[in-house]
């Protein structure tokens, strides 16, 4: 293993200090695929690991938590809204509204448009 890709991490200074032999990997739960982010954010809270660069579990890669999930009755409200009981079914964006989102949008690339002559 090589630990030289995150240099400056507080858990990789303290390896490259203490040498990784002195250092235990501890299993201290198991769960589901579903469950591992707020199990771990569960974790953070209780202990507060000293290594832990990020208090909030996927901060780094935008993973949102839930921690309350929607009751029934908020689902069945959110379906009864798709298609026309949407109030925003049948209304299109102006083509200057599209042109302002595309250009806000974070991950938007460049789109070059070639001209036949």
């Amino acid at each position: 293993m090589t630990y030289h890709t995150q240099k400056n991490l507080p858990i990789s200074r303290a390896i490259r200090k203490d040498k990784i032999e002195n250092f235990t990997l501890f299993i201290s739960a198991f769960t589901t695929k579903n469950n591992v982010y707020l199990m771990e954010q569960n974790y953070i809270d209780e202990l507060n690991p000293a290594y832990n660069v990020c208090k909030t579990v996927g901060q780094k890669y935008n993973i949102s938590i839930k921690r309350n999930p929607m009751s029934d009755e908020q689902r069945l409200k959110l379906s009864l809204k798709k298609g026309k009981a949407n109030h925003r079914y049948g209304i299109k964006h102006t083509k200057e509204a599209l042109i302002k989102m595309r250009d806000n949008h974070p991950n938007t690339k460049p789109i070059y448009q070639i001209k036949k002559h």
